[in-house]
């Protein structure tokens, strides 16, 4: 797995930060137990003042996005949930994929006003 960021890190409201966390772990978690993946791409991308995005690339099987699932043995919600939870704060979870052609997952989601201005008190 390579991980790496681009920009500059800032403060970032707690529930923003963790719903993230917990997006890229299961994004991880899927490109780990489905994709069969050989590696993985991990980007943190800070760049933009009003938005942070996290990528999720692989070189595994893919699958179709549009595709639902009727298998009993799926356990989770994966992308759903992933979607729900940025969805909840004003983010997006978008997923681009194809059989034989990997996935590339990504996950934004504003800043917001608290992280813009920075600690209480330091203006």
């Amino acid at each position: 797995m390579v991980f790496r960021t681009e920009g500059e890190p800032g403060d970032l409201p707690r529930d923003r930060a963790a719903a993230l966390l917990r997006v890229a772990q299961g994004l991880l978690a899927n490109a780990c137990e489905h994709a069969r993946a050989r590696h993985v791409w991990v980007t943190l991308d800070l760049r933009d003042d009003t938005t942070v995005t996290v990528e999720v690339r692989d070189d595994g099987v893919g699958f179709d996005p549009t595709a639902t699932t009727t298998n009993p043995c799926d356990r989770g919600r994966g992308l759903p949930a992933g979607r729900e939870r940025l969805d909840a704060l004003g983010g997006s979870l978008t997923v681009h994929s194809a059989p034989g052609r990997g996935t590339l997952a990504r996950a934004s989601l504003p800043v917001g006003a608290l992280a813009l201005a920075g600690p209480v008190g330091h203006r």
